[in-house]
């Protein structure tokens, strides 16, 4: 991975403006009611100089930002991965189904709190 976004984290505005990004297609889940579409776009997504520097944005996102605070405040694997969705850290409507499923398979979802 050249750019080493390990997490497929978006580029903040400081990112961008230091150039520190890199354009690529992805998609979206919007929701207007209960209908749920995808959307295809091109993103900017964070660039970073090795796996440490990636993790430790990531972790500091979570650590200092009161955008996640429901998440740090989850008490259990299905509430944490609910409340990333629930503050914007992704937009796949699906995505807490899948990370538990992941978990289940991998014998990991009991190892939060």
């Amino acid at each position: 991975m050249d750019y080493n976004n390990y997490l497929g984290m978006k580029a903040n505005t400081t990112q961008i403006q230091r150039g520190e990004y890199i354009s690529k297609p992805t998609w979206e889940n919007t929701t207007h009611g209960t209908t749920h579409n995808t959307v295809h776009i091109t993103d900017k997504f964070a660039t970073y100089s090795d796996m440490k520097a990636c993790l430790h944005s990531w972790f500091t996102d979570f650590i200092l930002k009161d955008r996640y605070k429901k998440v740090r405040e989850a008490e259990n694997t299905a509430e944490l991965l609910i409340m990333l969705q629930v503050c914007g850290y992704m937009t796949d409507v699906k995505y807490p189904q899948k990370m538990l499923q992941v978990c289940k398979e991998n014998n990991i979802a009991s190892l939060y709190r």
